[in-house]
């Protein structure tokens, strides 16, 4: 049950960023370059919110990728040089 309350928590604060960031970006469209005509500014408003969100969805994604990349590749060096530290012990005959 309280991960049911904290998914809707999360949710709320996402649907509710989203609302206020759409009626933000309208209201500049309506003070600004749809100054003429504030009645489209609604679907511009929109439109604009809905590819914000999705870039930031995109630049999160490729972070991601970024540091799986960068992840994978202290990984393997930190295997290699284990089993290299290994082998040089085994023989070096000292231990």
């Amino acid at each position: 049950m309280a991960s049911e309350i904290t998914f809707n928590t999360i949710a709320d604060a996402i649907i509710s960023a989203y609302n206020w960031l759409t009626n933000f970006i309208t209201q500049i469209l309506q003070q600004t370059i749809l100054k003429d005509n504030p009645s489209i500014a609604q679907d511009y408003g929109s439109a604009i919110a809905m590819l914000i969100s999705l870039t930031a969805v995109y630049i999160l994604l490729v972070l991601v990728s970024a540091f799986k990349k960068i992840l994978g590749i202290v990984l393997a060096l930190g295997w290699v040089l284990l089993i290299v530290a290994l082998i040089m012990r085994a023989f070096s005959g000292t231990g």
